[in-house]
Order: C-alpha cells, then sequence, then structure tokens
C-alpha cells in the first residue's frame, strides 16, 4: 500500500507541477505576443524556446515513464484511455513540429496570429490531457493495478530517482507474484 502511495503522490506532484508549467507558460507568450506587436520577435523566439522546454520535460514525466506503459497491458478499459492519452500526445507532437517550421521561417513575422493559435491548440492540447489523465487514467489504474504492480512502479520511480541523483541506480528486486504486464513495462522480463 505504501508504495501505491508513494507512486500517486510522485505522479500527483509531477501532474500539479506540469500544471502550474504550463499556466506559466500561457502567461510567457501572453506577453510575447504583445512583444510581436512592437515588432520584437526575439521575444517571440524565447517564448518559443520555453515551449520546446516544457515539451520536453512534459514527455519525460514519471506518469507516461512508469504508468502508462503498465497500463497498456492491463485490457481494453485501459487501453481505451491510453489510446485517447496518446492520441493527445500525437496531436500536441504535431502542433509543436509546426511551431518550429513558423519559427524558422519568415512566416512567423508576418502571420503572428497563426503562431498564437498553434501554441493555443498545444497548451489547450496538454490541459486536455493533464484533465484526462487526473480525472480517468489515475483512478482507473488506482482500481486495475495490484499491489505488487504498484510496487514495482514506485521500485522504478526510485531507482530512477536515485540514478538522477548522481548514484548508480540500484537493482530492483521485484516480490514474488509481481504481474507480467508489470515484468514487461519495467523490462525485467
Amino acid at each position: 500500500m505504501l508504495t501505491s502511495t508513494y507512486s500517486l503522490v510522485a505522479i500527483t506532484a509531477e501532474q500539479e507541477r506540469s500544471r502550474g508549467m504550463l499556466a506559466r507558460l500561457r502567461q510567457h507568450f501572453q506577453n510575447a505576443w504583445k512583444g510581436v506587436v512592437q515588432a520584437d520577435f526575439g521575444i517571440l523566439e524565447n517564448a518559443c524556446q520555453r515551449l520546446m522546454q516544457f515539451d520536453n520535460f512534459f514527455r519525460c514525466r514519471k506518469i507516461d515513464t512508469y504508468l502508462v506503459p503498465v497500463m497498456r497491458m492491463m485490457g481494453r478499459e485501459a487501453q481505451s484511455i491510453v489510446s485517447e492519452l496518446e492520441s493527445l500526445a500525437a496531436r500536441a507532437a504535431g502542433m509543436l513540429d509546426r511551431i518550429r517550421q513558423q519559427l524558422r521561417s519568415a512566416d512567423t513575422r508576418a502571420a503572428p496570429d497563426a503562431m498564437r493559435d498553434l501554441v493555443s491548440g498545444y497548451c489547450d492540447t496538454v490541459s486536455l490531457r493533464l484533465d484526462r489523465e487526473e480525472h480517468e487514467l489515475l483512478p482507473l489504474s488506482r482500481r486495475l493495478l495490484s499491489v505488487e504492480d504498484w510496487f514495482s512502479i514506485a521500485a522504478r520511480m526510485l531507482a530512477d530517482d536515485g540514478g538522477r541523483r548522481g548514484r548508480a541506480p540500484r537493482a530492483i528486486i521485484l516480490p514474488r507474484g509481481v504481474s507480467p504486464a508489470a515484468q514487461r513495462a519495467l523490462g525485467t522480463r
């Protein structure tokens, strides 16, 4: 039970951090649009750089790294929400690619409204994905995953967190009875 609590607290904290970052990003872009009107294209480039940094963070969250791979194998009900989340991720990635293309071209200076629409669409899509994760995926995971599944997820999170702090990740020792889905998701099978 403690491992599921740890996992959910870590994921929830990261969700809140993502929401805060997204809100600050939206505010930064609102300020950048004012700069574009005043012909300061550098402000917009800076805002787009922040958008790319946010996207890199967002794609590496714990929910995507640890929970979604396990949920993908939990049957039709879980597969449905996972597919929807992947579709939202693909939509956001497509918008981000178009933002990059516009940023590299001179079109951004001529048509800032198109860029604003893309950025707004990206932020709305990410926000929708966060909502779906919080209101559908997490409650479903609480219901479908076993204690052993949560233990495996928490063990992997802790091992990877230790590696990020400059320590070598410890080997994950799985208890008996860990589900095959969790073993596959952890790469131990």
